[in-house]
């Protein structure tokens, strides 16, 4: 496994060809197919690590350098960094959010943090701007919770600008929070990939095309050119991710299940 030591070794000695030029870090692993952006504005680098077998825990400092290899940049030249913080995988977000916080102290730079849900709604956004809809609609993000439960929460799509949330992210049943659902409405999320064939989805209700499902790095760094501006950057060292629920040994654990 790749130590930041050893990463930030490593790409120093990578001479930017242009050292004017400033990149943002967008890093997502609140899923297993985990992914990382690197952007300066006019040209940006994605990747993608779709293996069912590798994890963030080990890819996830390489596939950051094998980026800034390719823009033949330093880690000196990233100037903020976004990552997702959940709800998601537990060993995901840890990984992801301690590399994006350590990175930020070692350059001392911004670190802006973004709710997956809120990820995901604005992929549901830009899926719906690409088939030529724009008059505000409403969203809903699903992540598979396990255990038969979804992380759920609502949005308002608005023109030119980010979706708002209805209200906080809940732990809900599946078929009893579809049945809920009122207004027409689209739907996304990770949680798709598992449960578009299992369960019966409301006619109110209009599935987004799967390309979008999955929270991707290139949608913080697109969400952080647009609207880093208005964004307000986080403390790093109190920076921590949002799991949305106990893990099931902890709650074991608390329970007097596990000595």
């Amino acid at each position: 496994m790749l130590t930041l030591s050893q990463f930030l070794d490593l790409c120093s000695h990578l001479g930017g060809e242009n050292p004017a030029v400033l990149y943002q870090l967008a890093i997502e692993t609140s899923v297993r197919e985990y992914s990382v952006c690197l952007s300066n504005g006019d040209e940006t680098l994605t990747n993608t690590n779709e293996s069912s077998s590798a994890r963030a825990s080990t890819g996830l400092l390489p596939e950051i350098q094998g980026l800034l290899e390719t823009a033949k940049c330093q880690p000196a030249d990233i100037d903020a960094i976004g990552v997702s913080i959940g709800p998601g995988s537990f060993t995901g977000l840890r990984m992801g959010v301690s590399t994006a916080k350590t990175l930020a102290w070692a350059l001392d730079c911004e670190i802006y943090c973004f709710s997956t849900h809120k990820i995901i709604a604005y992929q549901a956004a830009m899926a719906m701007a690409a088939t030529g809809h724009t008059a505000p609609k409403k969203i809903v993000s699903l992540i598979d919770a396990q255990r038969g439960q979804w992380f759920a929460q609502a949005f308002t799509s608005k023109i030119n600008d980010l979706p708002e949330s209805d209200g906080p992210a809940t732990i809900v049943e599946p078929a009893e929070y579809l049945a809920g659902l009122s207004e027409p409405h689209l739907i996304c999320g990770p949680a798709l990939q598992r449960w578009r064939e299992k369960i019966e989805f409301p006619n109110n209700s209009q599935v987004v095309a799967s390309q979008y499902w999955m929270p991707q790095a290139k949608t913080i760094s697109a969400i952080m050119r647009q609207y880093k501006t208005s964004m307000q950057p986080v403390n790093a060292m109190q920076l921590v991710p949002t799991y949305g629920r106990k893990s099931a040994a902890e709650e074991k654990w608390l329970a007097g299940k596990i000595k």
